[in-house]
């Protein structure tokens, strides 16, 4: 959990999905991405860690 420099509380709203091509075994290891916003001022964030 991340805090927004207002204070708010960065909350997930998207997820990157797992490319087609991948084995059960490469998504463990793919390090995916997500988008965030804060729940305080609506800031939002893209290209988070987020496994």
């Amino acid at each position: 959990m991340f805090k927004c420099t207002c204070g708010g509380i960065f909350i997930v709203i998207k997820v990157e999905e797992y490319p087609k091509h991948l084995s059960g075994m490469e998504r463990l290891n793919y390090p995916r991405s997500c988008t965030v916003k804060c729940d305080k001022c609506g800031t939002i964030k893209e290209n988070q860690p987020y496994d």
